[in-house]
């Protein structure tokens, strides 16, 4: 897997704030029409691709669909905000 990414999706992963609601309100992810079979494809890959379990080839092409689909980068957020809230309830009391 690629340490460096400079795709929507890759930011996304890498930084907590790279993909906020308000950038993709913004219309700044540059959506085109997409194929409904890759979104598909695509929603089913989120979980592996955020526990960086895709192989690069995938990787790749998860990324490419990414940065052209406003519905599957919403689906993204939502997923990754998920992840983070259950990553939090599982850690110990701090203090």
């Amino acid at each position: 897997m690629s340490t460096e990414s400079s795709t929507s999706a890759g930011k996304a992963l890498d930084s907590r704030s790279a993909l906020t609601p308000a950038t993709v309100a913004s219309g700044a992810t540059g959506a085109h029409d997409v194929d409904a079979s890759e979104c598909r494809s695509t929603r089913a890959a989120m979980h592996d691709y955020l526990n960086r379990r895709l192989q690069p080839r995938r990787q790749r092409r998860f990324e490419a669909h990414m940065d052209g689909c406003v519905e599957c980068i919403r689906a993204f957020i939502h997923i990754r905000e998920l992840s983070w809230k259950r990553r939090a309830a599982d850690q110990p009391p701090r203090g």
